[in-house]
């Protein structure tokens, strides 16, 4: 007698394990295949980050190398800009003498003949100190009148006589020494 031996006494067993291990072999090979798409769309995202990064690098370096060739630009730029605010403090203290001492000089022979400006010292006040020199006692008598012109008294909202000096040395010298505010002018081009 022939005995045999049936290994697959469990047909629907075995159909069941091949369906699920058939299953399970698509499921693997979808999931490697999923597996390397994600790995190459990583690989591609890293490379294009990494070529941003080695792209931003070389502009970071480019801008630097710029900095350091502009360096000199940089502190004459700096050195203009404190020259420019020390120019502009200075403006703001300026006394504006120039067209004061033109008003001066022009109404000065109305009232005087001879006179010569032997000093002059002014402030941004617009307070004037000025000592007006003479060859001769004669013009200096005729000029203490006509100082009281009016045409020269409108120029100054305040002037006294401060002293006369009389010095009759080998030169003859006289001296007078006047003190006074200006009014404000309006802005003359010089």
């Amino acid at each position: 007698m022939k005995k045999y031996i049936n290994l697959l006494s469990k047909k629907k067993d075995y159909q069941k394990k091949e369906k699920f291990f058939n299953l399970f072999r698509k499921i693997t090979t979808l999931l490697g295949i999923v597996t390397i798409f994600i790995l190459l769309s990583l690989f591609v995202v890293y490379q294009k980050i990494k070529s941003q990064h080695q792209s931003l690098l070389s502009k970071k370096e480019d801008y630097l190398n710029q900095l350091i060739l502009k360096k000199d630009v940089e502190k004459q730029i700096i050195y203009f800009n404190e020259k420019s605010s020390l120019f502009n403090n200075i403006l703001k203290k300026d006394v504006n003498f120039l067209p004061y001492y033109r008003i001066l000089k022009t109404y000065l022979p109305v009232s005087t003949e001879s006179a010569d400006i032997s000093s002059i010292k002014y402030d941004n006040q617009k307070i004037v100190e000025f000592a007006l020199s003479f060859s001769n006692y004669e013009d200096l008598y005729n000029s203490l009148s006509n100082l009281e012109n009016e045409e020269f008294l409108n120029i100054f909202d305040d002037l006294t006589l401060q002293s006369i000096n009389l010095s009759e040395t080998k030169i003859k010298n006289y001296q007078l020494s006047l003190k006074g505010k200006f009014k404000t002018l309006p802005i003359m081009e010089p």
